[in-house]
């Protein structure tokens, strides 16, 4: 697994808690868009087949913009972390 796809694994760990929030609140899920990564840390890449954990926490919801710090574990490891700014389209 290289370096986009633990990028694209945080954004889609975003991805499904911003729509499950959204279809609880019954109000529509929308497309979201990376907008920047900042401070992405790697230490290690898992090897294919291996099973990863994520955890997100929402900085701040503002402008039509998520501000997340994800990260990405492996056996209690912590493999890689970043901040993300996702865009959310317009409707959100």
């Amino acid at each position: 697994m290289g370096e986009s796809a633990l990028i694209e694994f945080v954004d889609q760990a975003d991805a499904a808690f911003t729509g499950y929030r959204k279809a609880v609140k019954d109000t529509g899920v929308t497309e979201g868009y990376i907008g920047a990564v900042k401070n992405l840390s790697i230490n290690e890449l898992p090897r294919i087949g291996t099973e990863i954990q994520s955890e997100i926490e929402v900085v701040n919801e503002i402008v039509g913009f998520t501000i997340i710090i994800g990260k990405v574990s492996f056996e209690s490891r912590l493999i890689a972390e970043c901040e993300m700014r996702i865009l959310q389209a317009s409707g959100s």
